[in-house]
């Protein structure tokens, strides 16, 4: 992916290219990321070579040394081989929980954790951590993090637990832990228990039975779900095997492709996935074996070539409307948070790009899709979004694409990024975010609505999940203070990142774009190595589109972020916020506020404050040029 615009030319060339769907949209998404270049130390790992370790379901590792395989032994050897491996991260050793069906109640699940190594995979229990393997200290981990759901942390505790086991020696131990065969072993992605499923019994789905199987569904990067999947000629669903209402389902209408997945693409050993792509999601699927995995994208794609309609009530629950690209991941304590950048499930951090450059670049492709589709946008309204449209005059091969490049956000480390990049990234990430909400939901209808719409809309970013509000209060002006208005500490957020920044910059509010008719009508991509300029320069852009000056009333009209944040500028008086507004005025209007401030104890100023407008507009990418134009420059 060449830098867009750099010499001004081959911008609709960039687009094409940037678009252009492969067959395989995976590697089409991993040259997005990675600049075209495959990322340095980012190559899935070789597993070492094994015969079948899950029995009569067979593998996906390839025939040869049984070091994996054999049932009566596991060579500690072969253990200490691949972990040691460069490529190894502690997140692999316990990549996931899954909720597996409990064979002795009706409609019951059991929570059981996967432990992987290699191409081998079991289940273990809570118990079973605490039965059989020492009672090893874990270091400090990302296991304190406040915003992990329970489940997330024991995850993330038991990785730990492994590593340190691994770091003391424990081969043989481990080895031991693999070799413990389980019911649950057993039983997982073997098929119910009892006679007919009652997902298809009695004939529940009301139209012809394809196929069906047990399967385990991603419901997030780091939890799946055992279930028994049903595919008729309409929909493709997921159900407990003791229940006739679907927990998933998908139309066969929404699906745009349907493939398996290779060896390596997740951190999980001893099965089979394939992956049923639509606008809003891509749904990755875990089976026994590769031949399973097989017949199943055989199957969904003949269906799918079918394209049978839906019954109206089934097509109705199961097609996907705005809500559907609005994730709810059981990894976090969400609150009202609702995670945008969902549609593929990202486990390896696997751009070649810095941060900065990134997420630059996807704010870049954003205002190329609003530009683009500005009539499409234009003619629908807020309940029909630009992804509702797709397909139809919007390309749905442009939109999956930013969709999935956005997906990559979750697995940057931003802990090195200095102060600048910080401030370049976030406000970057904010604008990002706020685009992405408008192209998928629209803007906020109403006044009354602001707060649940800030509040709600979230991206996973950095390791950590973060609302647009979060991104203003608590990131870009974590160091400064409160806004001064009375409701504010009901409504406002007060959570805690480590990759705050720490200094305050009265600058980052005229920054900061939420869309709102007070705010200018378009925003800058900044640029890590030129983002105090930018800085100077949008805040000359902001004020010199709102400030009033009237010499012959002696007042000064100022916009109504300036009293909110009164206090970020220099000691929080009237006096100190006029003086470094007309530092950045320009022309008649620093001129005459000059004028004014020179002559104020003889004759006070009167300062007030516009109105804040609540209803919204797209914002637009502020050109260079236009803003040289802007500031007389």
């Amino acid at each position: 992916l060449a830098p867009f615009g750099a010499d001004g030319a081959g911008g609709a060339q960039d687009v094409e290219n940037l678009f252009r769907i492969h067959s395989d949209s995976t590697d089409a998404f991993r040259r997005f990321l990675d600049n075209g270049e495959a990322a340095p130390g980012r190559e899935a790992p070789e597993p070492p070579v094994a015969t079948s370790t899950r029995g009569s379901r067979g593998t996906s590792g390839t025939s040869g040394d049984d070091a994996f395989g054999d049932r009566g032994s596991v060579d500690a050897g072969a253990i200490k081989s691949w972990l040691s491996a460069e490529h190894t991260d502690v997140e692999t050793l316990c990549p996931a929980w899954v909720d597996t069906v409990d064979a002795s109640a009706r409609r019951r699940r059991k929570r059981r954790y996967l432990v992987t190594v290699g191409p081998r995979s079991v289940l273990r229990t809570a118990k079973d951590f605490n039965r059989y393997l020492p009672h090893l200290a874990a270091p400090p981990s990302a296991a304190a993090h406040p915003r992990l759901s329970d489940y997330e942390r024991q995850r993330r505790q038991y990785c730990s637990t492994l590593a340190t086991l691994v770091r003391r020696g424990g081969y043989d131990t481990l080895g031991s832990f693999l070799l413990m065969q389980t019911e649950a072993d057993r039983r997982f992605l073997a098929g119910p228990s009892r006679g007919t499923v009652a997902a298809t019994k009695g004939g529940r789905l009301g139209a012809a039975l394809l196929r069906e199987g047990a399967i385990c569904r991603a419901v997030s990067s780091r939890h799946w779900e055992e279930g028994w999947a049903v595919l008729t000629p309409a929909l493709f669903s997921v159900f407990h095997p003791d229940s006739k209402k679907a927990k998933f389902s998908v139309s066969l209408r929404d699906v745009l492709r349907v493939r398996a997945v290779a060896s390596g693409e997740l951190p999980i050993g001893g099965f089979a996935f394939f992956e049923v792509e639509t606008l809003a999601r891509v749904y990755i699927f875990m089976v026994a074996n590769e031949d399973v995995a097989g017949r199943w994208v055989k199957s969904i794609n003949s269906a799918c070539l079918a394209k049978a309609p839906a019954p109206a009530d089934d097509y109705a629950s199961a097609q996907e409307p705005s809500q559907g690209f609005l994730v709810q991941s059981a990894e976090w304590k969400l609150g009202d948070r609702r995670i945008l950048n969902g549609r593929r499930l990202v486990y390896f951090a696997s751009s070649a790009l810095h941060p900065c450059e990134l997420v630059a670049r996807l704010l870049e492709v954003a205002f190329r899709l609003v530009d683009e589709n500005e009539e499409a946008l234009d003619e629908g309204d807020s309940s029909t979004p630009l992804a509702a449209q797709a397909g139809g005059s919007v390309d749905s091969a442009a939109l999956t694409m930013f969709f999935d490049g956005v997906s990559a956000l979750a697995a940057l480390d931003l802990q090195r990024l200095s102060h600048p990049e910080k401030v370049a990234f976030f406000l970057n990430v904010y604008h990002l975010l706020l685009i992405h909400a408008y192209l998928i939901l629209g803007p906020p209808r109403s006044a009354a609505r602001w707060a649940r719409y800030f509040n709600c809309i979230s991206y996973e970013c950095g390791g950590d999940i973060v609302s647009l509000a979060e991104l203003e209060h608590n990131v870009l002006r974590a160091p400064s203070a409160a806004p001064a208005q009375f409701l504010s500490k009901f409504v406002l957020p007060n959570s805690v990142y480590t990759y705050a920044l720490s200094e305050p910059d009265a600058r980052i509010n005229f920054a900061l774009n939420c869309g709102s008719l007070s705010m200018p009508p378009c925003i800058c991509i900044y640029r890590r190595e030129m983002v105090s300029k930018q800085l100077d320069d949008m805040s000359t852009y902001a004020l010199q589109e709102s400030v009033e000056v009237n010499l012959r009333k002696n007042t000064v009209t100022l916009p109504r972020i300036c009293q909110w944040y009164l206090s970020d500028f220099g000691r929080g008086a009237t006096e100190d916020l006029l003086r470094i507004v007309a530092g950045y005025l320009l022309g008649e209007k620093k001129l005459i506020l000059e004028q004014m401030l020179r002559g104020m104890n003889e004759r006070p100023i009167n300062v007030k404050y516009h109105a804040f407008r609540w209803g919204c507009r797209r914002p637009q990418l502020l050109q260079p040029e236009l803003l040289e134009e802007l500031l007389g420059l």
